[in-house]
């Protein structure tokens, strides 16, 4: 047990900290459980060459922006900012961003002229509208995995998803629970909720011949019955569960479905007066409120832009990892030239939907990946980069350094990567806004915008 003073919030959730005494001094400590500037005693969790792993056993100077957490046994897993106020964790995830853009010598305050802001609804839980539950071994209870591990525990209290994924899940469980159906055949339960509170799911279960008898129990269940038919609820079920990364081939594997009610799952929601229909399996963003916030101001910073001089009136605009489409139908206009451009198939067939619902005249889908479509990229265009963690390829950034579109929009869910992918980028452009949003409140995660022009333009 060791005795130290935490320093600064570390990519992750960790605070770091230095062993001051005995065999290990000077050695680096990430503790779990503190806040910056924190007098704990740790545990160590796990001792490397390098470094060591630690949570907090004891407070004994605590942070003044330290409160209590609301999911006391699930927090340091699922959501460790629960003991910072708000306003500090902003504070803390604007210097992630900053941090992240040091790694690369890019002091991003001076090249934009602006401090790093993070942006939020001031919602800080019951935001997410996605969320997938665990269960206990042999029980409906809902459980967590300990961080680190594949340890499941008990998770009294979730705070993160919206009221309607909570008030779902309980619904679907309490009538299995009542018969005494057997829970180890209940892999999870994954449910999506959209902004009228429309609920839609999907439980796995593990065992064929139960499928249908989970139907039909939960068919019978009068709360579960008055939803389906107002259409604020569906479940589905398969009679196999497929690792997260088989994902892509659940569809093809599945021996059998049912549901509810016989439609397709799926939801649809009004961001920046754009209507969009999405999947329990495309891609949609878990925070809509700071979402649409950040889609705000993409359009705003592009309307800047299209007032300058020799702007054309109406833009082609190259979207890569566009999902559904949710950023480049809502901040470009409707004579614009847009091209989608998605590997994933479910989030390819919602974008085609929404192109047609939205009446865009001029914007197609393509359903492939980023780095096949580099010839696509053009100098007189707007592209839009929305890529996972791992940040855009050196192929896709060769090309864009090449070609040097006109404007190119950077919404990144790392900074990290972000920063290493934009560099090469500022010697030949600058930026024109920047901004962090707090999607993931309570969370370590943070996404961070970049706008970036052509110098001289």
């Amino acid at each position: 047990m060791y005795e130290v003073t935490t320093q600064a919030f570390a990519n992750g959730g960790a605070c770091i900290a230095s062993i001051e005494t005995g065999s290990e001094q000077g050695k680096k400590v990430f503790v779990w459980g503190a806040l910056p500037n924190e007098r704990v005693s740790i545990q160590v969790t796990r001792d490397t060459k390098h470094y060591l792993v630690a949570n907090v056993a004891r407070i004994i100077k605590a942070s003044e922006h330290r409160v209590l957490p609301r999911d006391v046994d699930s927090y340091a897993s699922t959501s460790p900012l629960q003991i910072a106020d708000f306003e500090y964790e902003n504070s803390l995830k604007a210097g992630l961003i900053k941090d992240a853009f040091t790694l690369q010598k890019t002091d991003i305050e001076r090249l934009s002229a602006r401090k790093v802001e993070v942006k939020s609804d001031g919602n800080e839980y019951n935001y997410r509208n996605k969320y997938n539950f665990a269960f206990l071994p042999n029980t409906f209870d809902f459980a967590c995995t300990l961080r680190g591990t594949h340890t499941l525990f008990p998770a009294k209290t979730i705070s993160l998803p919206t009221n309607a994924v909570l008030s779902a899940a309980n619904m679907i469980t309490e009538p299995l629970t009542a018969i005494n159906f057997n829970p180890k055949y209940i892999k999870s339960l994954l449910i999506r909720s959209n902004s009228d509170e429309k609920t839609i799911a999907r439980l796995y279960v593990t065992n064929e011949e139960l499928a249908e008898n989970v139907m039909d129990v939960l068919s019978k269940s009068e709360k579960l019955t008055k939803l389906a038919q107002s259409n604020a609820l569906e479940v589905v079920f398969y009679d196999n569960f497929l690792p997260p990364k088989q994902s892509k081939s659940l569809k093809n594997s599945q021996k059998h479905s049912n549901s509810l009610r016989k439609r397709q799952l799926t939801l649809t929601d009004t961001i920046c007066n754009r209507t969009f229909t999405y999947s329990i399996d495309s891609f949609w963003q878990v925070n809509q409120a700071v979402y649409e916030m950040c889609l705000r101001d993409i359009k705003n910073a592009l309307k800047r832009l299209r007032a300058g001089k020799n702007r054309e009136n109406a833009c082609e605009i190259l979207d890569l990892y566009s999902g559904v489409g949710s950023i480049g139908l809502t901040v470009s206009e409707k004579d614009d030239f847009i091209t989608l451009v998605e590997i994933d198939e479910n989030s390819h067939e919602a974008a085609l939907i929404n192109i047609q619902q939205n009446s865009f005249q001029h914007a197609k889908a393509i359903k492939t990946s980023a780095d096949k479509v580099l010839s696509h990229i053009s100098k007189d265009q707007i592209l839009i980069l929305d890529p996972p963690r791992a940040g855009i390829s050196t192929s896709l950034q060769s090309k864009i350094q090449e070609v040097m579109p006109k404007t190119v929009i950077y919404l990144s869910c790392n900074p990290v990567t972000q920063a290493r992918d934009i560099k090469p980028l500022l010697e030949k452009y600058k930026i024109e806004f920047n901004c962090g949003y707090n999607f993931f409140s309570k969370t370590a995660h943070v996404e961070h915008l970049v706008v970036l022009s052509r110098e001289n333009e």
